[in-house]
């Protein structure tokens, strides 16, 4: 059986299916992600370690991620540019690049599965301000993949 979506559709599938895979990630680290409720504030969850520290999250999803020589280059409008770089608990920008196949972003065997989706993150705590009124490109290195292993490393 086909699936057909709508363009709207499919990107609010693609960015539920990203948050998704990120809070699995999450746990495979031993982290506990804690959604309060639907991104209204610039942040889609936050974060736990085992000693209460947190860290604000906010996924952005693409299937055409803009690679830039070592970087992930993601545009955040600014209103959410300002909220994650601001405060004292720090805010963490993880763009997922998911396979453009849909629905083919999970295949599931009998004993595996495989999600064909990969992330990057960076730490937008104490960026400077910006003059832009709309958005801002973010330079993600793509150092930072975002894997079970380096979870613990969004924690300051």
């Amino acid at each position: 059986m086909t699936i057909v979506l709508g363009a709207g559709e499919l990107n609010q599938f693609r960015g539920d299916f990203g948050e998704v895979w990120v809070e699995a990630v999450c746990l495979a680290g031993g982290f506990t992600p804690n959604r309060s409720s639907r991104d209204r504030r610039g942040q889609d969850f936050f974060v736990q370690d085992s000693t209460s520290e947190l860290v604000r999250v906010q996924v952005k999803s693409t299937e055409h991620p803009n690679y830039t020589g070592t970087n992930l280059s993601v545009d955040l409008d600014v209103q959410t540019y300002d909220r994650l770089r601001q405060g004292s608990t720090p805010g963490i920008l993880i763009q997922v690049a998911i396979s453009n196949e849909y629905p083919n972003w999970l295949y599931q065997g009998r004993c595996k599965a495989l999600i064909r989706a990969h992330a990057y993150w960076i730490s937008l705590q104490g960026m400077q301000a910006t003059n832009n009124t709309e958005t801002i490109t973010i330079h993600v290195p793509l150092a930072n993949s975002f894997r079970p292993e380096t979870v613990r490393n969004l924690f300051p």
